[in-house]
């Protein structure tokens, strides 16, 4: 797991993302949140991890690996699977 306390909590709604984007794309780096219904996911890109953190409102609820970074693997969604 990586040390991500500074990104712990869901970001506030009230405060203005530092940077907004329709997409990633290739060479982009750094943190990305990412707010669905009931969760917020968090991206790094310089780690390569993915971490889900659902909500109180979370429709699917809570899984095993949530708050834990996990390995992303761009393009090869089998290998993210694994």
């Amino acid at each position: 797991m990586t040390d991500e306390s500074d990104v712990q909590q869901a970001p506030d709604v009230n405060d203005p993302p530092s940077e907004t984007v329709d997409e990633l794309a290739d060479g982009m780096g750094g943190r990305w949140v990412v707010a669905s219904q009931g969760s917020t996911h968090l991206w790094d890109l310089d780690a390569l991890t993915y971490t889900r953190r659902p909500g109180p409102a979370s429709a699917s609820g809570a899984f095993d690996y949530d708050g834990i970074a996990q390995p992303d693997h761009p393009g090869d969604p089998v290998a993210a699977c694994r």
